[in-house]
C-alpha cells in the first residue's frame, strides 16, 4: 500500500464507523422518534376534532357528524385503512354505520388505536377511536431514511475524495518528490534540489534533505578525490615495489655472493669469522626484505597467482634442499613424504606453494630444539580434473597456547614478546602464508600444544596437468618383485604404483640378522626394501655390511633402506656396494623411483629429464622441415631467432615489417609466424588482422615475439587474435615449447632431412675474450647454442649499426622527434637483450618508458642510455681490434681466388633473382667445405634454394666481408 492509501485509510475507517453508527443507532432512534411524532400528531388531531363532534352530537346533527368524520377519513386514507369510529356514551357505534371490527381484528398487530373522549362540559357523551396503520407510517419513514442513507454515503465519498486529494497535495506529493530525489542521490545525481513550499514539518524535512544532499555531495567529492589519490598512491607503491625489489636484492645478492667467494680464499680466523657473520646477517636481511616486499604486494593487490604446470616432487625436493641443512645443523630429523595417489604433474602456482611450505617449515626448524620436523602431502579429494591436497607440517618444538594461536596470523606479530627477542623475525611470514593460501582458494589451520609441538595444515586446490608428457614408470620394473621388511602402507602403495609386485611385508627386527638371512634365502625377490627407524648408526652399519657380504653378495639383490637422516648419510658414505642405497628426509615416489632405478642399474625414464635444451628425438623430428615466417625489423634479433630455429631443422623466411610479412603470405604457406609487434610500415597487430582476413591463413598460428613485457601485453597480443606471446630476450626453452605446441607434425617433413638439418655449430671464427664490459657473454652464447662464430658476427653487426646511435639520438631529441627516438630505443632494447647487454637493455627500457610518458626528465635517462651504449661499443671495438681468426689444423685452407670468383658471379645473380644462382651456391658451398666459413656458405645455399634471394645476398655479403 502506498503512502496515499496509508494516510486516507484512517479517514475511510472513521467514515465507515460513522455509517455503521447511523445504520444501527441513529436510524432506529430516528424511526422511533418519527413514529412517536406521527402518533402525537394524530392524537392532537383527535383532540381538536372531539369538541366539534361534541357540539354536533348535542345539536343532534348526525349528518353533519358523518360529513366531518368522512372528510377526516378521506384526508387520512393513505395512513390507515381502519378509519375513525364514533360511539356514544352507552357504547353504541354512531359512525360508521357498518361494523369495522372484523377487518381490524384480522391485522390488529399492524394498527395502533388512538382514542379521544368526546365531552360536553363535565359529561362524557362519546368516544372517538382512530386506527393508525403502523406499517404504512413506517414505510414512509423508511423512504425518508433511504434518501438520508444515500446523502450520507455520498457525503462520505466526497469527504474521502477531497481528503485524499488534499493529503496528496500537501503531504504525499512532497514525500514522493523526496523519494525521487533520494533515488537520484543514490545514482550519484547530487544536483536534484527540492523547493520547500510550506513552513510546516514537511517543509523542514525538505530543507534538511537539501542540506544533507549538499553535505553528501561535498563528502563524495572529497571521497572521490581521496580514492583517486589512493589509487595513484597504490600505483606509485606498486612501481616503487617493483623498483625496490630489484634495487634491494641486487646489492644484497652481491654482498652474499662476494662474501661466499671471499670465504673460499685463504683467510685468518678473525677474517673468516667476520665474513661468516656478514653472510649470515645478509641472508637474514634478504629474507626480511623479501617478506616485507611480498606483504606490501599483497596489501597493494599486486600479488598475482600463476597457473602453470609443475611437478609436486620438484617442490618437495626444493623444500628438502633448503630446510635439510638447517635441520642437520640442529641435529633434527627431517621427513618429507608424498601420497603416491597425488598426480605428478599439476597446474598451479608452484612458487607460492614453495614459499608457503618453506616459511612454515623454517619456523618449525627454528622453534624445534630436539626431535623431528615432517612435511607430508596427502590427497584429500579428487574430482574430475581437480585435486585437493592437504600439506601437513608437523614438529616437536615448543608449541603454542590457544591465546598465542589466536594472534598467530596477525601482521608484524609473533606468539609473544619473548619469542621475538629469543628467535627474531618480522612476524610477517605466517601472515603472508595465510594471505597466499586464501589467494590460491585454500585454507590454513594450526593445532598446537605447549611443549609438545605444532601441526600446520595447508589445504590447496590444484588442476591436473594432462598435457605434460611424462614417461610411464611401469615399464622398467615390469616383472620385478620386491621383498618388503617393516615397510608401512604408503611405501607399499608407492611400489605398487611403479608396477612392482610386492611379495610380503615381514615384521622382522633389523637386529635379527639370522631371521633376515633366512627370509632372503627363501625369497625369489629382485629387490629388498628395508624400513628402519630404531637402530643406532653403528648397529645399522654392521648389519648392512654383514648382511650384504654374507647374503646379498651371493644373490646380488639390490637393497633400499629407509631410515633416519644420520643413518642414511652413514650408509650412503660407507657402503661398499653400489646396489645399496639409503633414503631419509625426502621420501617421495620420485625419489624412491630414482633410488630403485640406480641400485637396480636401470635406465632413468622419468619426465624430469625431459628438458627443452635436451629435446627428445620425437620433438625434434616433429619440427624438421617445418616452415616459419619470422617478421622482425631488427637484423640482429632476426639473426638470433633464425639461428635458434635452424638448429631445430626449421626453414625460416624473414620479413622486415608487417606489410612484407602479409605480402609473402599471399603466395606461400608456412606452419607458424613469429611476429614482432613494433615494426615500421605496418606493426604486428595490424599485420595479424590482415593475415586473419586471408581464408587460407585464418587458423595459422601466430606468436608475438616482442620486447613488450609489461603487464597486459600478453593479453593485448591474445586479444589481437595471436596464439601466443614470447618476450625478448628470446628464451630458447620457451621458443621451442611454443613451436612444439603449435606446429603440427607432418611425416613428409621429417622424411625430407637434408645436410642442412640440425647441422653442428660453425667453427669459431672469432677469439672471444672471457668477459666484455657491459656484456654477459655466457647468457648470450647460451641463447645462441654456444655458436661463437655467430655471436662474433652479431657483435660486429651491432657495432656497425649502432656506432652512430648516440649522435642520431641526440639529433632526434634536439628536433623533438620523440616518436622516432622511442622507436630507436625499442629497437636497441631487443637487440641488446639478445646479445647479453643487460645494462643497455635496461637503460633502453627506461628511455622507452620516459619517452612514452613524454617525461620532461628524460635528459638523465638519455645520458645513462648513451653511457651504457658507449661502454659496450668500446668493448666490441677493442675486441675487433685484437681479434684474430683462428684456423685449426683440421680446417682446410681457402682458395681465395676461386671463392672470390664464385662470389663475384653469384652476387649479381642473387640481386636479379636468377635461378642460375642455385648451381653457383652449390659450388660455393663445396669450395668452402671444412673451412671456418662453411656455416655462412651453407646459409647462402639454403636461402638461395628457398628463393629468398635477399637474405642469401645479405649472407653472401657477410661472407665476403669475412674473407676480406
Amino acid at each position: 500500500m502506498n503512502l496515499n492509501g496509508k494516510i486516507v485509510s484512517p479517514v475511510v475507517f472513521c467514515l465507515a464507523v460513522f455509517l455503521i453508527l447511523i445504520e444501527f443507532a441513529f436510524i432506529p432512534y430516528f424511526e422511533q422518534r418519527q413514529l412517536e411524532a406521527i402518533i402525537s400528531g394524530e392524537q392532537s388531531e383527535l383532540e381538536v376534532l372531539a369538541p366539534i363532534i361534541a357540539e354536533e352530537i348535542i345539536a343532534g346533527d348526525i349528518a353533519k357528524i358523518y360529513s366531518i368524520l368522512a372528510q377526516q377519513e378521506k384526508m387520512h386514507a393513505d395512513e390507515s385503512g381502519a378509519g375513525i369510529t364514533l360511539r356514544d356514551a352507552s357504547g353504541m357505534q354512531i359512525y360508521p354505520m357498518h361494523d369495522r371490527s372484523a377487518a381490524i381484528n384480522k391485522s390488529q398487530d399492524d394498527y395502533r388505536f388512538l382514542t379521544q373522549k368526546v365531552d360536553w362540559g363535565n359529561e362524557s357523551i362519546g368516544l372517538l377511536t382512530y386506527g393508525l396503520e403502523i406499517k404504512r407510517e413506517l414505510k414512509q419513514v423508511h423512504e425518508q431514511l433511504a434518501w438520508l442513507r444515500i446523502a450520507t454515503i455520498t457525503l462520505c465519498l466526497v469527504i474521502i475524495l477531497v481528503s485524499g486529494w488534499w493529503i496528496r497535495r500537501l503531504i504525499v506529493r512532497q514525500i514522493v518528490q523526496l523519494r525521487d530525489a533520494a533515488q537520484e542521490l543514490e545514482k550519484g545525481n547530487y544536483d536534484s534540489a527540492l523547493e520547500a513550499d510550506t513552513s510546516d514539518e514537511i517543509g523542514d524535512l525538505i530543507r534538511s534533505f537539501n542540506k544533507m544532499r549538499l553535505t553528501i555531495k561535498e563528502k563524495n567529492t572529497n571521497l572521490t578525490a581521496a580514492m583517486l589519490q589512493a589509487e595513484e598512491a597504490t600505483k606509485t607503491k606498486g612501481e616503487f615495489l617493483a623498483n625496490m625489489s630489484h634495487e634491494i636484492r641486487t646489492p644484497m645478492n652481491a654482498v652474499i655472493g662476494l662474501s661466499f667467494l671471499a670465504l673460499e680464499t685463504e683467510l685468518s680466523s678473525k677474517q673468516r669469522d667476520y665474513l661468516t657473520k656478514i653472510q649470515s646477517s645478509a641472508k637474514n636481511l634478504l629474507g626480511i626484505i623479501n617478506d616485507i616486499l611480498d606483504f606490501s604486494k599483497i596489501e597493494a593487490g599486486h600479488m598475482e597467482i600463476d597457473h602453470s604446470s609443475f611437478r609436486l616432487d620438484d617442490v618437495l625436493e626444493s623444500v628438502c634442499t633448503v630446510i635439510g641443512l638447517k635441520a642437520e645443523e640442529k641435529n633434527l630429523e627431517l621427513r618429507i613424504q608424498r601420497d603416491c595417489r597425488i598426480p605428478s604433474n599439476l597446474m598451479g602456482d608452484s612458487l607460492r606453494l614453495t614459499q608457503i611450505l618453506l616459511n612454515i617449515a623454517n619456523n618449525a626448524v627454528k622453534f624445534t630444539h630436539a626431535g623431528e620436523v615432517s612435511v607430508t602431502a596427502r590427497l584429500q579429494a579428487h574430482t574430475g580434473d581437480q585435486v585437493q591436497i592437504r600439506f601437513e607440517l608437523k614438529d616437536t618444538g615448543i608449541g603454542m597456547s590457544q591465546d598465542q594461536i589466536s594472534r598467530l596470523f596477525s601482521s608484524f606479530s609473533q606468539a609473544d614478546a619473548s619469542t621475538t627477542r629469543i628467535y627474531g623475525g618480522t612476524g610477517l611470514g605466517l601472515a603472508i602464508c595465510k594471505q597466499l593460501s586464501e589467494l590460491m582458494d585454500g585454507t590454513i589451520e594450526v593445532h598446537s600444544t605447549p611443549a609438545q609441538g605444532s601441526l600446520f595444515c595447508v589445504t590447496l586446490p590444484f588442476s591436473i596437468d594432462h598435457q605434460s608428457t611424462s614417461t610411464n614408470h611401469h615399464g622398467i620394473f615390469e616383472g620385478k618383485h620386491a621383498e618388503m621388511i617393516n615397510c608401512n602402507e604408503q611405501i607399499a602403495e608407492t611400489l605398487a604404483s611403479f608396477g612392482l609386485k610386492t611379495l610380503n611385508n615381514a615384521p622382522i627386527s633389523t637386529n635379527d640378522l639370522d631371521a633376515l638371512k633366512e627370509k632372503l634365502q627363501q625369497t625369489s625377490a629382485d629387490l629388498l626394501i628395508l624400513q628402519d627407524s630404531t637402530s643406532d648408526q653403528h648397529s645399522l652399519l654392521n648389519l648392512i655390511n654383514t648382511f650384504h657380504t654374507s647374503v646379498v653378495g651371493e644373490k646380488q639383490i639390490p637393497m633400499l633402506i629407509l631410515t633416519s637422516t644420520n643413518n642414511a648419510k652413514a650408509v650412503n658414505n660407507q657402503s661398499e656396494s653400489p646396489q645399496v642405497r639409503a633414503l631419509s628426509s625426502l621420501v617421495t615416489p620420485s625419489s624412491i623411483f630414482d633410488a630403485l632405478a640406480e641400485i637396480m642399474d636401470l635406465v632413468r625414464l622419468c619426465d624430469t629429464q625431459n628438458k627443452t635444451e635436451d629435446l627428445s628425438r620425437q620433438g625434434i623430428d616433429r619440427l624438421l622441415g617445418a616452415h616459419v615466417l619470422l617478421a622482425e625489423d631488427n637484423a640482429i634479433n632476426t639473426e638470433v631467432a633464425r639461428n635458434m630455429l635452424e638448429r631445430l631443422g626449421v626453414n625460416v623466411t624473414t620479413a622486415e615489417n608487417g606489410a612484407e610479412a602479409v605480402n609473402k603470405l599471399q603466395n606461400q604457406t608456412v606452419d607458424l609466424v613469429l611476429m614482432d609487434i613494433q615494426m615500421p610500415v605496418m606493426d604486428g597487430y595490424q599485420a595479424t588482422q590482415q593475415i586473419r582476413k586471408m581464408p587460407q591463413h585464418s587458423n595459422l598460428p601466430i606468436i608475438a615475439l616482442t620486447a613488450h613485457a609489461m603487464k597486459g601485453d600478453r593479453e593485448k597480443s591474445l586479444k589481437a587474435n595471436m596464439n601466443g606471446h614470447l618476450t625478448k630476450p628470446i628464451d630458447p626453452e620457451e621458443l621451442y615449447t611454443e613451436l612444439i605446441r603449435w606446429i603440427d607434425p607432418k611425416p613428409e617433413r621429417s622424411s625430407a632431412k637434408t645436410e642442412e638439418t640440425v647441422r653442428p655449430s660453425a667453427l669459431s671464427a672469432y677469439v672471444l675474450p672471457t668477459e666484455l664490459p657491459g656484456i654477459d657473454i655466457d647468457s648470450a652464447l647460451k641463447r645462441l647454442s654456444y655458436d661463437k662464430a655467430l655471436y662474433g658476427s652479431l657483435l660486429t653487426r651491432f657495432f656497425q649499426e649502432q656506432s652512430s646511435t648516440p649522435h642520431v639520438l641526440q639529433d632526434l631529441m634536439q628536433k623533438g622527434d620523440l616518436d622516432s627516438a622511442y622507436a630507436l630505443a625499442h629497437k636497441i632494447k631487443g637487440a641488446a637483450g639478445n646479445l647479453g647487454m643487460k645494462n643497455v637493455q635496461g637503460c633502453a627500457t627506461a628511455l622507452e618508458h620516459a619517452l612514452k610518458l613524454d617525461n620532461t626528465e628524460h635528459v638523465d635517462v638519455v645520458r645513462e642510455f648513451e653511457a651504457a651504449l658507449q661502454e659496450v661499443l668500446l668493448a666490441i671495438s677493442q675486441m675487433l681490434e685484437t681479434n684474430t681468426v683462428s684456423t685449426p689444423d683440421n680446417i682446410n685452407e681457402i682458395e681465395t681466388d676461386k671463392v672470390q670468383s664464385l662470389i663475384d658471379t653469384l652476387l649479381p645473380l642473387l640481386n636479379s633473382g636468377d635461378i642460375a644462382s642455385l648451381e653457383q651456391s652449390d659450388s660455393l658451398l663445396n669450395q668452402l667445405k671444412d673451412t671456418q666459413y662453411e656455416s655462412l656458405a651453407s646459409d647462402v645455399r639454403k636461402y638461395t634454394h628457398n628463393f629468398e634471394f635477399e637474405q642469401a645476398a645479405s649472407q653472401l655479403s657477410e661472407l665476403h666481408l669475412g674473407l676480406e
